[in-house]
């Protein structure tokens, strides 16, 4: 598994970009965004496709794996 993790703080934004060894293993992924403490993220995609927030603190994007390999997370924050 490889990981790229950017923020853009002038955007508010930060993006992950996963990329596994093999399609569909594991299963689930699960990738924490970090963002300014005390700052609640807003809206976050998986691949383009509205995803939900999980986690203790509201960071964690759960993402079911299927087929891929490759995949994209961007959060934006307020």
């Amino acid at each position: 598994m490889s990981l790229h993790l950017a923020a853009n703080p002038a955007s508010k934004s930060v993006v992950a970009k996963v990329e596994l060894a093999r399609a569909g293993a594991p299963k689930e992924i699960h990738v924490k965004l970090p963002v300014p403490k005390q700052t609640p993220l807003r809206r976050v995609t998986a691949n383009g496709q509205a995803a939900e927030l999980a986690g203790r603190h509201g960071d964690t994007v759960v993402i079911a794996t299927g087929g891929e390999r490759h995949f994209e997370v961007v959060g934006q924050w307020s």
